[in-house]
């Protein structure tokens, strides 16, 4: 991909959040079924977690799979699925059991996005892209065999669900910086600031944050040829990247001046795109707030927030105990 100067995004969410939990936690079927296709191309993947009640609190999705025999009848809504509407299959995280904590009773699928009953709907967002989708899920019966490890693993998803958070985390927090700071010294130079000391530290500064995440995708890489899956640094990675977008984008935006405002092309539109943008990347993934929280409990060992709910009966907490 290197040498022909493309990318892999339409499949990042297969390489880099499916293929790693397929090879941990899937059954050998499962990995004979969907790794080759995927690492081929056949097929493009899409996440079907996030639901407009269980965005940050990922252990509260009310997406519901009821057995029926050698299948799971399942009916819910998930949001902000990216790609959904040109994905062949998905990951489907919903509650088999309502009636045991909200962290357990998580079922982990692996499902064709053609399967009858799922309707995905495209969102536009203020970039002017299509990246987004809501998809809504009504009577779509999936095969036990779907289940992520297989039918035992029943109820057990919320381990795989972290598994590929955890990836999905690194992936984002790795992303390639080259472009961004190559254009941002094009851009100084364009408007004649390069003299100016105020943005020659931002540009340092730029420069630097892009080699701290070169580094941090070494680390990462280094790690998974040893075997080693992603920890809690993925969070730190994230939140990283989070801020650095946040800060470029800015600093683009204040390089243009009043242009800025406007579409532009070339590197204007490049940086525009990049500026609305960058908020997204507090939520995606696990908002910010939630990268610190796991950076707090995990990294540094600091209390834990409190969680009164964390060993209640979700069916009580969601419907009045009805």
């Amino acid at each position: 991909m290197s040498r022909f100067g493309v990318t892999n995004g339409s499949f990042s969410v297969a390489h880099n959040m499916v293929a790693p939990v397929v090879l941990a936690l899937g059954t050998q079927a499962q990995r004979e079924a969907f790794l080759v296709p995927m690492w081929r191309g056949d097929d493009v993947w899409c996440q079907l977690f996030s639901e407009p009640g269980a965005g940050s609190d990922l252990a509260g999705v009310a997406t519901r799979a009821v057995r029926d025999g050698d299948e799971f009848v399942v009916n819910g809504q998930k949001v902000w699925t990216s790609h959904a509407d040109r994905s062949q299959r998905g990951i489907l995280l919903a509650r088999s059991d309502p009636d045991v904590p909200k962290h357990r009773g998580l079922t982990y699928f692996l499902v064709d996005m053609d399967t009858p009953g799922i309707e995905v709907r495209v969102l536009k967002e203020m970039t002017g892209g299509i990246h987004f989708c809501e998809v809504f899920l009504t009577d779509v019966r999936i095969p036990a065999s779907r289940v992520l490890g297989g039918e035992e693993q029943s109820g057990n998803g919320w381990r795989a669900a972290m598994h590929t958070l955890a990836n999905e985390r690194a992936m984002m927090g790795t992303a390639p910086t080259d472009d961004d700071v190559e254009k941002l010294f094009a851009l100084a130079r364009r408007a004649g600031r390069l003299d100016d000391p105020l943005v020659r530290v931002a540009l340092a500064d730029a420069w630097m944050g892009a080699r701290i995440i070169d580094y941090f995708g070494y680390r990462a890489r280094t790690a998974l040829g040893r075997g080693e899956q992603p920890g809690p640094e993925s969070s730190v990675v994230k939140l990283f990247y989070t801020n650095y977008l946040k800060r470029i984008a800015s600093l683009a935006m204040e390089l243009r001046g009043p242009e800025g405002m406007l579409a532009g092309e070339g590197d204007g539109a490049y940086f525009r795109h990049r500026f609305l943008y960058a908020p997204s990347l507090g939520i995606a993934g696990g908002t910010s707030e939630v990268q610190r929280t796991v950076i707090g409990d995990r990294v540094l060992g600091l209390p834990s927030e409190p969680r009164p709910d964390r060993d209640a009966p979700f069916r009580p907490a969601t419907d009045g105990g009805r």
